[in-house]
This record gives structure tokens, sequence and C-alpha cells, in this order.
């Protein structure tokens, strides 16, 4: 079966936006606020994102010899809402208002609730948003559960999705504590491989090899996602220091406020001088950061050997993935389909 990539995600929008109209008719029979509130959901879900994981799925079942695309859409739209679920999260983790070039779900919250009562509004904003989360993470298992696959795959895809949420919150929180640890660059790649690569490569793939009942080379797969997951953190990483919130649809420079010792900036720290240290020491944390010092950061970043490191480390991961992906049992068009993919996969700046 041939995939036609822009089809594709016209179908998961249109099945995304389908179910979260249901969401909402469903909450109007609770009360008013709470169809508005789903309203405001559904609009940041269909606002924005590239759907990556949701058409990775659906890519790796055709590739496996699925047939039929209404079979798997629901398992491909659960990661999109988990997706979507995991971003309201992070964001309140991080303190971020923006998402995809537009309010956030908190911050989107935050100004209805200003409205009427502008003193607790930041705290009410984040609570509807914590709850919005959480309801989409509900989301995932009932589009599982409410699938029309048999229940011995429904089981296996249940137990998988609660595994992926399960590694991926030890991954959130490992990120949230580097706010108080050492720069630690194994430190950090654990964290992509557990935050990142498990839920946005690994679980798309193997779900949709349970429903194509493909066995697929459980190490090969890993190392797959392990490898793409990285390269796929490391641009972020970079183009959160240099890229501009016009080109990313949220907030950059947040990681160094935030205290994140991530990859690219753990290997910088254990590169330079004293005199450098302490500077990166006296950003890590701050709320706000002026153009200068940003500039310093950047210059001292573009300067390091660590930069050049992670370049090539980030050539070196796509060279070896595609070499690792010829070992897919998929023929050569659906070869070319995930060499695109990765391929896509740019620095932005």
């Amino acid at each position: 079966m041939s995939i036609n990539k822009s089809k594709i995600l016209v179908e998961i929008n249109q099945a995304l936006d389908d179910y979260l109209k249901l969401q909402i008719h469903l909450a109007r029979k609770i009360d008013n606020s709470y169809s508005l509130f789903w309203q405001d959901i559904h609009n940041y879900v269909l606002d924005g994102g590239k759907r990556t994981r949701s058409y990775l799925l659906i890519l790796s079942y055709l590739s496996f010899g699925g047939q039929q695309l209404q079979d798997v859409l629901d398992i491909a739209l659960s990661q999109e809402i988990l997706h979507a679920a995991l971003l309201i999260h992070d964001d309140i983790i991080d303190r971020d208002f923006i998402r995809h070039s537009k309010l956030n779900l908190a911050a989107n919250k935050i100004e209805q609730y200003k409205l009427k009562n502008p003193v607790n509004a930041y705290h009410l904003g984040n609570s509807a948003a914590l709850l919005g989360g959480d309801l989409l993470l509900s989301g995932s298992y009932d589009l599982i559960l409410n699938c029309d696959l048999n229940s011995a795959i429904k089981i296996q895809l249940l137990k998988t999705l609660q595994k992926d949420i399960f590694l991926v919150g030890g991954g959130e929180l490992m990120d949230m504590e580097t706010f108080f640890k050492k720069y630690n660059h194994r430190q950090a790649l654990k964290i992509i491989d557990y935050k990142t690569a498990m839920y946005s490569f690994y679980f798309p793939i193997k779900l949709a090899s349970i429903v194509a009942k493909k066995n697929i080379n459980e190490s090969l797969l890993k190392k797959i996602s392990l490898n793409l997951g990285r390269i796929y953190q490391l641009i972020d990483d970079l183009n959160n220091l240099f890229s501009t919130e016009l080109i990313m649809g949220k907030p950059v420079f947040n990681d160094i406020r935030d205290n994140k010792k991530t990859y690219i900036i753990s290997l910088v720290y254990h590169e330079v001088n004293l005199t450098n240290k302490k500077f990166i020491d006296s950003l890590m944390g701050q709320n706000k950061i002026n153009q200068i010092d940003q500039k310093r950061l950047q210059n001292l970043i573009l300067n390091s050997l660590a930069y050049q490191r992670v370049l090539e480390l980030i050539d070196n991961l796509k060279i070896i993935s595609l070499q690792l992906i010829k070992d897919l049992p998929v023929d050569n068009y659906y070869l070319e389909q995930f060499n695109s993919l990765i391929n896509d996969l740019k620095i932005s700046f």
C-alpha cells in the first residue's frame, strides 16, 4: 500500500477534530464551562504540531504490511493525544506560556480567569491546564479501549502505552531535577533517551508492529529509536539557544532559565576556563537574561570544540540511523519514507 504523507496528515487532523468535538459534546451534558474547557483543549491540539508521532506510527504500520488505515488510526490518535498531554504538563513544569507560536492552554485560561479573578488567575490557569493534560492522558487510553481491534491486541497496546508513560515520567523528572545537579553530559543523554526517544520514536513503531502483527527485532528497534531521539533532542537543544521564538513557535533560551544542564551546555562547561564557568553558572536559573549575556554565551558555545562535537554527533547518528533502518523488514519504498523522516530533522538557525 502506498503512502501519501499529506493525505495521512489530513486524515489525522480530521480524526482529532472529530474525537475532540465528541468530548465537547459529552462535556456539555455535565456543565457549560466544562464544554468550553474542552473547546479550549480542542483549539490547543488542532492549532499546531507536526503530527510526527502519529505519522510515524501509521508509516510503520503500513511498512509492516498493514492494509487498513482505519485499523490503526485510533492508535495513532492516542499517541498524538498523549503528546499533547505531555506538552501541556511540560509547559507547566518549565513555566512556559507559548506553544506553536500561540498562547498555550495555561496562558489561555489565565487570560480568561483574569476577567473574573485577576489575583488568582495564574494559579487557576495552571490548575486548569494540569487538568487538561490529565484528561488527554486519559484520552490516550480511551482511544485504544474503544477502537475496533480485538481484545487481545488492545491489552497489548494498553500495556505498551502504560510502559510508555512510565518511562517518559522518569525522563521528565530527571530533566526537571537537573536544576540542582552538576553538569553531566552522560546524564543528559540518559534524559534524552527516556524523555524523548522512547515515546517519540520507539513506542509509535512498537504499537504499529503490534497492530500489524509483525515481530520486530527489539534490539534493532531500540538502537534506531535512541539514535533518532538523540538527534531530535540535540537539535532542539541547539535551536533553544540559537533560533528564535518565531521560528520555533515556543520560548527560546528557557533551558538556561530553567537551569537545565543539557548535553551541549554540559560539554561546554567542562571545556571552558574558570572565568567562563562562573559566567555560565551566573546565567543558569536566571528568570531574565539580557541580550548581551545571551550573545556572550552563544559566542562561547559557537567557538567551542563542544559545539563541533555535537554537530558531528548529530551527523554520525543520522548516518548510523539511515544504515540501521535498512535492517527493518520493510521494502525500499517505505525505506525512502523513513529516510525522509530522518533527513527532515534539521537545525533551525
